[in-house]
C-alpha cells in the first residue's frame, strides 16, 4: 500500500554571515520541496544618523544560488528579487525587523526570506513541486555583501541565516512529467540615454515572467526604465510604459503602496495560470528562435543600473529506467 503523503516544515541548517564571502549548504534530497523559507538575523552597530529598512535586509544577501549536481542552476538570484516574489505572491511585505537606535552596538534586525520552489500564479502549482531525490548533489550558496553594505550608518558585526525546508513526503509522482520553477538574472549597466537599450535572451526556454529591477547610485529607483518592449525577431509581443506595467502590478498583487514596487518592473505571460500561454522559444515545439527586451531607458545619476530576471519553467519527462538525474 502506497504511503500518504506527509507536509512538513523542519530546520535543515544555518550560514553564518561573512561580508564579501559565499558559504554553502548542502540541501537534503528525499523529499518534494515546495519552499525553503530562511530567517537572517544581522547583529549591527549603529551610527549616529542610521536608516535601515527591510530592502536594506534583503540587499545584503548579493546572490543566491540553489545548484544541483554541482553545474545545474535552478535558481540564481539577488536576494532583493525574493522580496518582490514574496509582495507578488502574497500581497503584503515580509516579516521583518529593523532596528535603527542611534550610537549602539549589538543591536538585532531580522527578516524572512521565502525562496520558492513551485511557480505561483498557476492552476496546478503542484506540477511545479521540487524534486530533491532526482540529485545526486543539491546545495545552497549565498553570496554576501559587506559589513558597510546594508543601510546608511551601519555596520554588521555578525549574523545567521536558518533554513527551513517546507515539503511534501511520500508525494508519489508516477511517471507524470515534473516542472522545475528556474529563476535566473543578468546585469545591464546603463551608460546613455537611449530608447532601444537591448537585452538578448537566451531561447530553447519557457518563460513565464520577467522582472527588471533599477538602481540610481545604489538606491532603488523609478527613473531609469520609461517603457519595455519585448520582440520575437521583427515582430512585437509585449510594448509597455513604464506606468502601465506598474498600475498591473498594483491591481495584480493587490499593493497598498506604490513604493512597496519602487525600482520593480513586471512582465507576465502567465497571468491566467496556465503553462501553455508561457513565451515559447523552445526549438522541439517551433517556438521563437530569437527574443530581445528594447527597454527605453534615461541615464540617471552616476552609476545607472538594471537587474533582468527571468522566470523560467523546465520540463522533464520521467524515464522508466532511471531513478536519479544528475
Amino acid at each position: 500500500m502506497p504511503k500518504t503523503p506527509l507536509g512538513v516544515f523542519v530546520p535543515i541548517g544555518q550560514i553564518d554571515w561573512q561580508g564579501g564571502t559565499t558559504k554553502t549548504l548542502m540541501l537534503n534530497r528525499e523529499n518534494e520541496v515546495k519552499r525553503y523559507v530562511m530567517k537572517f538575523e544581522i547583529t549591527h552597530t549603529n551610527g549616529a544618523t542610521p536608516a535601515l529598512t527591510v530592502t536594506d535586509l534583503f540587499r545584503l544577501i548579493t546572490e543566491i544560488r540553489i545548484v544541483a549536481g554541482g553545474r545545474n542552476n535552478i535558481k540564481m538570484v539577488n536576494a532583493i528579487k525574493l522580496y518582490l516574489n514574496y509582495l507578488k505572491n502574497y500581497g503584503i511585505v515580509p516579516s521583518y525587523q529593523c532596528t535603527t537606535t542611534a550610537s549602539t552596538a549589538g543591536l538585532k534586525s531580522w527578516v524572512i526570506i521565502d525562496l520558492p520552489l513551485n511557480m505561483f500564479d498557476m492552476l496546478r502549482p503542484h506540477d511545479t513541486i521540487f524534486p530533491t531525490y532526482r540529485f545526486q548533489n543539491l546545495d545552497l550558496k549565498v553570496t554576501f555583501g559587506s559589513a558597510t553594505s546594508v543601510g546608511t550608518n551601519v555596520t554588521v558585526t555578525a549574523g545567521t541565516i536558518t533554513i527551513s525546508e517546507d515539503a511534501i513526503e511520500n508525494y508519489n509522482r508516477g511517471l507524470e512529467p515534473y516542472g522545475f520553477y528556474k529563476e535566473i538574472f543578468q546585469s545591464k549597466k546603463i551608460s546613455s540615454t537611449n530608447p532601444k537599450e537591448s537585452i538578448v535572451l537566451p531561447v530553447d526556454m519557457l518563460y513565464k515572467q520577467f522582472t527588471f529591477v533599477s538602481y540610481v547610485d545604489g538606491v532603488l529607483s523609478d527613473a531609469v526604465i520609461n517603457g519595455i518592449t519585448v520582440r520575437a525577431g521583427s515582430k512585437i509581443l509585449r510594448q509597455y510604459t513604464s506606468a502601465e506595467i506598474k498600475e498591473n502590478m498594483m491591481k495584480r498583487y493587490a499593493l497598498t503602496a506604490s513604493s512597496q514596487i519602487n525600482g520593480f518592473l513586471v512582465i507576465d505571460f502567465g497571468e491566467r495560470g496556465h503553462a501553455t500561454e508561457f513565451l515559447n522559444s523552445l526549438a522541439k515545439d517551433d517556438g521563437f528562435k530569437q527574443l530581445t527586451i528594447e527597454m527605453d531607458v534615461t541615464m540617471s545619476g552616476t552609476n545607472c543600473l538594471v537587474e533582468q530576471y527571468s522566470d523560467y519553467l523546465e520540463i522533464v519527462e520521467q524515464d522508466p529506467a532511471a531513478t536519479v538525474k544528475a
